[in-house]
């Protein structure tokens, strides 16, 4: 791997830049300075494996209609209880949305680089094939072919070089 996709983001510089830049939206607090301490090893980290659980279940029970308001989705389908039929699957199972996909790629690369390093998470996202992928997604993976460096993406604000709602954004850029 060549090696600027190997470098790992300092946070703290990063998280600087992307508040006074404004690219994040909110009262930085204290939260934000804290480092985060490792887990002991009487941590149950069957909780770890639960949630990533239910992030999957419950992305694959509401991928059918997530672009729907409460209220119309209740309308059309009352209290949602199982699969709803899926148009790409053809078929009433669980299928994920390019949300988990991306969401597990990230924690893979977080644990394989031993923290963030954007450009290389870029690589894996632009290699893999995903599955219900968004027009934000699409657009940053065209962009990032084309060479686009993610940082001078403008985020959330207007086209060309936009990233409004995907995951890819929330994972280093929330705006």
């Amino acid at each position: 791997m060549p090696r600027q996709l190997r470098t790992i983001i300092d946070k703290l510089p990063l998280l600087d830049e992307l508040f006074s830049s404004e690219r994040i939206r909110l009262c930085r607090g204290h939260l934000f300075d804290v480092e985060a301490v490792p887990k002991s090893r009487e941590f149950d980290f069957d909780r770890i494996d639960g949630m990533l659980l239910g992030l999957a279940i419950g992305d694959a029970l509401g991928n059918t209609s997530e672009s729907q308001t409460p209220a119309d989705r209740f309308r059309r389908h009352g209290e949602i209880r199982d699969y709803l039929f899926h148009p790409y699957g053809g078929d009433q199972r669980g299928h994920p949305s390019d949300d988990t996909q991306l969401a597990f790629w990230t924690l893979e690369h977080l644990i394989e680089h031993e923290g963030l390093a954007p450009e290389a998470l870029a690589e894996r996202f632009a290699r893999e094939r995903i599955y219900g992928i968004g027009s934000t997604m699409r657009e940053f993976l065209r962009l990032h072919t084309a060479g686009v460096a993610w940082r001078v993406l403008k985020l959330g604000r207007a086209r060309p070089a936009t990233l409004r709602s995907c995951a890819l954004r929330r994972c280093w850029c929330p705006t």
